[in-house]
């Protein structure tokens, strides 16, 4: 599933920035697709905004450094403030992408270039949004099943004992060796209102009346 979902992510981006927008650095759209997709949509969501944002945040502190310092101190500085900024706890775990975006980009040489500065985080915007895209819609991951199986199993489990309950009030019999048989695993009557230690099931005989 997540191989599908990471193909048709990758190859729509790729197509959306380079035929489409026809960018000069259409790469960075497929890339930036591939690293959203996620476990599930909520995921994917905030993955998407921290993405975009350490690519502003790296392009913006590259064009500072390199419009304002040598090449060496530019390259030194937009590693520095990159670092620095990428450390927000608001970023994790994509903080260190602040640095690598600005190095990149200052080695380049197109900080000062507005037009390939804007391409940039328009491909990336587009690979994020993508990626959130597919992964929605796209074979949507389910991580209700597993929890809804084991509530209802639960509540088949509790039906059966009020079920035995009932029964032993309306008999009146004090049906303690029953409840045990049903739990199973215990060997002794537990205190009343105290569930069995091993199998960590509310035992039978704790709920019948006595007679």
């Amino acid at each position: 599933m997540s191989a599908v979902k990471c193909t048709v992510a990758v190859l729509t981006a790729w197509l959306l920035a380079d035929r489409v927008l026809q960018s000069p650095e259409a790469f960075l759209a497929p890339y930036a697709a591939l690293f959203i997709i996620g476990t599930t949509v909520r995921s994917s969501v905030s993955a998407a905004a921290r993405q975009v944002t350490v690519v502003v945040l790296g392009v913006l502190v590259a064009a500072l450094a390199a419009g304002t310092l040598p090449e060496l101190a530019a390259i030194a500085g937009a590693v520095a403030v990159g670092t620095i900024l990428g450390r927000s706890r608001w970023l994790a775990p994509d903080g260190m992408w602040v640095a690598i975006t600005a190095l990149l980009v200052v080695l380049y040489g197109s900080a000062t270039n507005a037009a390939l500065v804007l391409h940039r985080v328009l491909d990336v915007t587009v690979g994020v949004l993508v990626g959130v895209a597919v992964n929605a819609l796209v074979l949507p991951p389910d991580q209700l099943s597993t929890a809804r199986d084991l509530i209802l199993q639960r509540a088949h489990e509790l039906s059966t004992l009020l079920a035995d309950l009932a029964h032993g009030l309306r008999s009146g019999r004090h049906d303690s060796d029953r409840g045990r048989q049903r739990c199973g695993i215990c060997t002794s009557r537990p205190a009343p209102g105290l569930r069995c230690a091993r199998a960590g099931k509310v035992c039978a005989a704790t709920f019948v009346a006595p007679a």
